[in-house]
């Protein structure tokens, strides 16, 4: 064997780095290698052939590196390669041409390695380095994607079948200037299972999983890149969240549930067939730095939302919980999954077949065995309300029984809304009032309470699109809220600005009870609900956490006034006898539905025929040039051409009692809207009428026309109208504190 057949004419190396392969094995350095008085990291001066005969742990222990001193600074380079009794040698002289600034950020993905996991990815890029670092190419990839950003910075990004024994470096010629040679994942044996439920909601996705029966936990979303080169942090971490596969979820101390979020930077768009990682990924959004108006971002991806990025989403979502699976030795998982309460079977169907595809897929290059549901039927492919029920009967840190109750999930946009009677539901209902209605919309309308109480910049949040303010809002309360709560909001309780949101706040909490009241109290006298008493209601969903910002002390519990409030308020609204029962606040809001789907012990009773979604109206109105009673249900999707609401006799009561309540049950935290008011009943002359209905009516219209021609979704009239006067009344708070 000639010495050219196993070595490089040149040594190429990276100055000023004594360890600039974490990811690598090195070669024994019998003293550190030093150039122009600082140690560096030589690339391995070898024909990449040597891979075809070696492993790259025989090759890192064959070679060996020994410094030359000399007139000019060198290295001699030792080749002992195993079952020869040869001993090869090269000098090398450390050139300033061959010296290389700085490192790529360079990853491979999944860490892991077991019998048949055949998925795996690397990812390049230069750092906009240039001519001052390494080229490279991945053995064996399957698949390639390179482009350039519009600073001239280099991406690569393949597909392998096999965990890559090294990485080929190239200068900007396509010259090879060494090897580095890749510490490989030890095998891992599999033999345990595990149940995943996945929940992919409107805004959020989460994911549960169950080790052994009652014993469920969050998805442990550990890092399985191998980080090869000492890349900058600062470099590193934003471009693997916008071109790659995040190292780490954020929040750290909760990155579950993560935003439905997909980019495409670096790719030529969606298209019917898509690639994960190659054509897109999961983005994770720092409050710091994200745009959703860019066009790489999509945001539509939920059951029956845009296809192409949805399947993406999801067929990355399903990659990582496998790489996962296997590094905690798994060898089943048996699959469970969520859909909408207002989800067709139409779009049932198709969302239940596109994960049976996915997994289909993965079953053939992941290792590991895959159990779906075989059928929309199935005990494992559950309605949001049938699994959030069942967190609540099951989980470990709730507990509560379903004889008689009210399940309530507020999420972004949305609130579900299901009571059950002896472990069976018998009626469910959405409602389009939720987190945006009880707290992003006074936000978006006073962004200066942002400026003084988050610090954030202001300019940069007005003229912003709704969706998009909505999401950067979602964002920094999901990093901020808690600390703001536990340290400020204590010492803001007499602050002006601040009771004066509380105030709009309550008053939409109070409303969305006082409608489950009057909800409860036409169920019972239809015989659709048999004790004429209250139930307890199980609040959970991401948006139930603003109910923390609804007590002093800036965490609600059992004991707070509005927790009684509430409780006044369902009573109010159902006209029982006159009882008292707590709202039990989820332990893991958001988790819920996620956590559901891998319980089982309580046998929930599913209804001999599908509860439908029927809304009760809440209010007297006019539908279709026809007079409607308050306590008329109705299908929500009936064909709407026209809604007026000229009387709101049942929230005039709603708010005479919330007033009535404030006063009989000597709430402190919460001020009275008008406090010299002894009755809210309406009046055609009464100014504040005036608007609340006039605003309604405003809403509807304008619904009405940017529905055209497809079919409103009609809401309770009860909910239209407190969203009338929430929306006046949050425009008058926050043109009053705008100018202090």
């Amino acid at each position: 064997m000639q010495q050219t057949d196993l070595f490089l004419p040149e040594l190429y190396f990276i100055e000023h780095f004594a360890h600039a392969f974490p990811g690598a094995l090195m070669p024994q350095q019998f003293q550190p290698l030093i150039w122009q008085e600082q140690q560096i990291t030589p690339l391995v001066p070898l024909q990449a052939d040597l891979l075809d005969h070696f492993t790259p742990e025989q090759l890192s222990s064959a070679v060996k590196f020994q410094p030359i001193f000399d007139e000019e600074p060198g290295v001699q380079v030792i080749l002992e390669l195993p079952n020869t009794s040869q001993r090869w040698t090269r000098n090398y002289v450390l050139k300033v041409e061959n010296a290389f600034e700085g490192v790529p950020v360079l990853e491979v993905y999944p860490n892991i390695r077991c019998a048949d996991w055949q998925e795996y990815y690397g990812f390049y890029f230069d750092a906009a380095l240039g001519k001052d670092t390494f080229q490279v190419e991945f053995p064996n990839s399957l698949e390639t994607s390179r482009f350039k950003d519009q600073a001239g910075g280099s991406y690569q990004t393949v597909r392998m079948d096999e965990f890559p024994t090294a990485i080929q470096c190239q200068n900007l010629d396509g010259m090879p200037v060494g090897l580095i040679l890749l510490q490989q994942p030890r095998e891992i044996r599999l033999h345990k299972q595990w149940t995943v439920g996945v929940d992919l909601g409107d805004a959020f996705t989460n994911v549960y999983i169950q080790k052994k029966p009652s014993v469920e936990e969050p998805l442990p979303l550990k890092p399985l890149h191998l980080q090869i080169t000492d890349s900058s942090t600062d470099t590193r971490f934003p471009t693997l969240v916008e071109y790659f596969i995040p190292e780490n979820f954020l929040p750290s101390e909760k990155p579950l549930p993560i935003r439905n979020i997909l980019t495409t930077s670096g790719a030529s768009g969606l298209s019917r067939h898509t690639r994960p990682i190659l054509d897109g990924r999961i983005y994770i959004p720092n409050p710091g730095r994200f745009d959703l108006r860019s066009g790489s971002i999509y945001t539509n991806i939920r059951v029956g939302g845009d296809r192409p990025s949805t399947e993406l989403f999801l067929k990355q979502l399903a990659l990582q919980i496998s790489a996962i699976a296997v590094s905690n030795e798994v060898k089943q998982i048996q699959w469970s999954f969520s859909y909408p309460t207002t989800a067709s079977k139409v779009e049932r169907d198709v969302y239940l077949r596109l994960w049976q595809e996915i997994i289909q897929d993965l079953q053939s290059k992941a290792g590991i065995e895959h159990s779906c549901p075989e059928n929309s039927s199935s005990d494992r492919f559950r309605s949001g309300n049938f699994a959030f029920a069942q967190y609540f009967a099951d989980a470990d840190d709730e507990r509560y029984d379903l004889i008689y109750s009210t399940c309530l999930k507020i999420e972004t946009s949305l609130s579900e809304v299901s009571i059950w009677e002896d472990n069976k539901l018998i009626h469910q209902c959405n409602l389009q009032f939720a987190e945006r209605n009880l707290l992003f919309q006074f936000l978006e309308q006073n962004p200066h309470f942002l400026e003084r109480q988050f610090g954030v910049n202001g300019s940069e949040w007005k003229g912003l699109p709704r969706d998009v303010f909505n999401a950067k809002l979602e964002t920094l309360l999901d990093w901020e809220s808690e600390e703001w709560l536990r340290r400020k909001r204590p010492t803001l309780i007499y602050t002006p600005e601040v009771q004066g949101l509380i105030q709009l706040m309550a008053i939409g909490f109070a409303g969305l009870y006082y409608y489950v009241g009057l909800l409860l109290r036409v169920l019972h006298e239809s015989g659709q609900y048999q004790r004429q008493e209250l139930t307890p209601v199980y609040l959970g969903g991401k948006g139930s956490r603003v109910l923390h910002w609804l007590d002093y002390t800036g965490r609600f519990s059992r004991d707070s006034e509005i927790n009684r409030l509430l409780s006044r308020m369902l009573n109010r609204g159902a006209a029982f006898r006159e009882m008292t029962e707590p709202t039990r606040l989820s332990q893991h809001p958001g988790d819920e539905v996620a956590c559901g789907l891998v319980l089982n012990s309580t046998e929930l009773r599913k209804p001999i025929q599908r509860v439908k979604n029927v809304i009760l109206l809440g209010e007297t109105c006019e539908l279709n040039g026809q007079t409607m009673s308050w306590n008329t249900c109705i299908d929500p999707n009936e064909n709407i051409e026209s809604l007026r609401v000229s009387k709101v006799e049942q929230f005039s009561r709603f708010l005479t009692d919330f007033h009535a309540a404030l006063e009989e049950l000597q709430i402190e935290g919460i001020l009275p809207l008008q406090p010299n008011r002894p009755s809210w009943k309406f009046s055609d002359s009464d100014f504040l009428w005036h608007e609340i209905c006039h605003t309604t009516n405003h809403q509807i219209q304008n619904q009405l026309a940017k529905d055209h021609p497809n079919p409103w979704r009609l809401e309770p009239v009860f909910i239209l109208v407190l969203k009338g006067m929430l929306g006046y009344l949050g425009q008058q708070w926050a043109e009053h504190h705008r100018a202090h």
